[in-house]
């Protein structure tokens, strides 16, 4: 029975007895309700737009009652609108501030936002936020993860003038002829007039370079009326020039401040956003960026934390891109829905290419009825898939990192999804993405030749041809359960070496193991020292048991035997040897943008696997694309034919950068000087008896 005015939002209602919740956080891991794994199906019956959950232990449809105070600061209390903010919460909730309803919302991982201007007062205001566990939009929530509930991320409030600026968008147009080093660039503003105001204002931006010198201002004075609810206005920069391009190799990130101003000239607002001018384009069926041809090296992702479960914190996001700029990995696919803004600006920071994918998944409905007879194609739904779309775009459209937008997963294809391509591409020129339209055999929903889990075969010949001529790209491939990530070499043997392969994205990152939340709450976290980790297998169904144990590396973010290979794999560098040549090293440069220097190349000479010679020594500046021959100077005589002789050639960053120390190894390999011989030793004494 949900809690109402008398017992939960009133002005009245006594809420002292009741427990305190951490938000932001998922409460079946607080020991509320209890966590579910499904993959294919749905938690509920399969009947849209109708709940009705079908697992054993679990309410018709749970719902979790938030209520507490906060003091407005006294500057807030006139001439400033109030918002509330959600950076997503599971599945849908309603909004009470002082005992009056102000809204409701849905979509588990899309901003939401409430104007409390209304109901708002100085001095103490209590909120009250009512969430439910499922509702229709959960039908478009259907992701192969651990399905959970609640404020799972921030919640705040921020204020600003009565006339604001409410949305920027920041577009760059380069020069290819100076490589992508010059041009201009629009601040498209958006600014606020709910209240209908007459007046004036004026808006300024300011671009300042990566090491924080100012390039440039512009300023326009605007007037505004009761007319006008809303007014657009755009400040241009012309001739910009000796511009630092931002790509995945030198992630340079400029700041672009923007201030508002009122009749008197006071400062009213200020806020930064920091900008990578970059140029991004299908040409000749490849992504390009800057003008030239990029290798996606990804991996899906989501969020999850064994003792968090989907609140994923600040400290757990840059130990995953930290770990993923370590082995060599420079896309992530944000499967299957976006995320929490801080983390594009992780991804912005330390050069991670994103293919920013939208919360739709309607995996069970699709399987259902097919690709035509899905929720994706009854137009009814058509709001609920546009809203999403539209709700990601406009708050991400600044990153520099999202190169792609990607409509969503395995949810069969229609009028809705007509609908989202056409409103993303009314707000955004970036290649739009979705693999269930290459499933259904055409090139209407998306701009990518798009696969999961293909045949070397097929990656072989689509890479090379196919409807449309699209950049082909493999979503989802190398499943990493187990002892997974096989073929992954023969898979990029054929990308790199074909016409149309632009990449692909390994499923997945990390293992979505979690502990049971009464083992949290306890603290008996291990069994024999090692970690008890719960799968599907350990809570109600319909669930696919240890299907969420995908990772590349385990729920704790531990390095694996597969994060090495991926490293391998996805290394800038190719190294060739020929020890009859004089010790000669080809070594080639696989960056797009940069050159090899600032690196050290590292040698080991073994003698049955001894190392008995090292040294090294800086490599020459080879330029992208090319490579150059060194000679590996070690003095020691292959003298010994009964051992064998192995060369470890690795190369060294000489600095330090964001994401390792100096030192910090990024691409090596392996010769045979000399093989092991090809008959066993002679088998020595016989050894005593036991």
């Amino acid at each position: 029975m949900r809690p109402g005015e008398d017992d939960f939002w009133g002005t009245a209602a006594d809420v002292s007895a009741w427990d305190d919740i951490e938000v932001p956080s998922c409460w079946e891991m607080k020991g509320y309700d209890k966590p579910i794994y499904v993959n294919v199906e749905y938690a509920f019956v399969c009947n849209p737009p109708f709940i009705r959950s079908q697992v054993n232990g679990i309410d018709e449809n749970p719902v979790g009652s938030y209520r507490r105070t906060f003091t407005l600061p006294d500057d807030w209390a006139t001439g400033k609108r109030v918002f509330l903010h959600f950076d997503g919460l599971y599945s849908a909730a309603f909004v009470w501030l002082n005992g009056k309803y102000v809204g409701y919302t849905q979509g588990g991982n899309n901003d939401a936002e409430f104007d409390l201007t209304a109901y708002v007062h100085a001095g103490e205001n209590a909120i009250a936020v009512q969430v439910i566990r499922w509702s229709d939009g959960s039908y478009l929530e259907g992701q192969d993860m651990w399905h959970m509930t609640g404020l799972h991320r921030d919640v705040y409030l921020y204020a600003t003038p009565t006339v604001a600026i409410r949305d920027h968008y920041i577009t760059a147009a380069l020069n290819a002829a100076d490589n992508y080093q010059s041009g201009t660039m629009n601040v498209a503003l958006t600014i606020d007039n709910r209240s209908l105001a007459n007046g004036q204002m004026t808006v300024e931006a300011t671009l300042i370079s990566p090491t924080g010198e100012q390039v440039a201002t512009q300023e326009k004075l605007i007037a505004y009326s009761g007319s006008q609810s809303s007014i657009q206005t755009t400040l241009a920069f012309e001739n910009l020039s000796g511009l630092l391009p931002w790509n995945d190799e030198t992630p340079n990130l400029y700041t672009v401040e923007i201030r508002q101003k009122d009749a008197a000239g006071q400062e009213t607002m200020a806020f930064a956003t920091k900008y990578g001018f970059r140029h991004v384009e299908i040409n000749g069926g490849l992504v390009k960026i800057n003008g030239k041809r990029v290798f996606f090296r990804g991996v899906n992702t989501q969020d999850t934390h064994p003792t968090r479960g989907r609140a994923i914190d600040v400290e757990t996001m840059l130990k995953d891109i930290t770990l993923m700029r370590q082995a060599n990995v420079n896309t992530v696919r944000t499967s299957h829905y976006p995320r929490q803004a801080k983390m594009y600006a992780m991804f912005d920071y330390y050069g991670i290419y994103c293919m920013n994918e939208f919360d739709v998944e309607c995996h069970r409905d699709w399987n259902k009825n097919g690709n035509w007879g899905a929720i994706s194609n009854k137009p009814s739904w058509e709001g609920q898939f546009v809203d999403r779309s539209v709700r990601t775009v406009l708050r991400d459209r600044n990153h520099p990192s999202v190169i792609f937008w990607s409509l969503g997963n395995e949810s069969g294809v229609g009028c809705n999804f007509t609908a989202s391509y056409n409103a993303v591409r009314a707000l955004d020129p970036r290649p739009i993405h979705y693999e269930g339209s290459t499933n259904a055999g055409t090139t209407q929903w998306t701009d990518i030749h798009s696969i999961m889990y293909p045949k070397l075969s097929y990656v072989q010949s689509k890479s090379a041809s196919n409807s449309g001529t699209q950049p082909f790209f493999m979503c989802e491939y190398a499943h990493a359960m187990g002892n997974g990530v096989g073929n992954l070499k023969e898979y990029w043997d054929i990308i790199e070496n074909s016409q149309l392969g632009i990449g692909g994205c390994i499923w997945d990152w990390v293992d979505q193991s979690i502990y049971d939340p009464q083992a949290i709450l306890s603290g008996n976290l291990t069994v024999n020292g090692f970690p008890k980790y719960m799968t599907g297998y350990d809570y109600p169904g319909p669930h696919q048991g240890n299907f969420v144990n995908n990772g590349i590396i385990t729920a704790d973010r531990a390095w694996t035997a597969k994060l090495t290979e991926v490293k391998k794999v996805y290394q800038n560098a190719a190294f060739a040897y020929d020890d009859a040549a004089g010790h000669a090293l080809t070594l080639t440069n696989k960056n797009i943008f940069t050159t090899l220097a600032g690196q050290k190349l590292r040698y080991a000479l073994l003698a049955n696997g001894e190392e008995i010679e090292r040294g090294e020594f800086s490599v020459p500046a080879v330029e992208p694309g090319a490579s150059a021959t060194l000679t590996v100077p070690y003095t020691s005589t292959l003298s010994d034919a009964s051992k064998e002789y192995m060369l470890n050639v690795s190369l060294h960053l000489e600095e330090e950068q964001a994401w390792c120390p100096a030192g910090y190894e990024t691409a090596s390999a392996q010769f045979t000087l000399q093989p092991r011989p090809a008959a066993l030793p002679a088998i020595g004494e016989t050894a005593a008896p036991l």
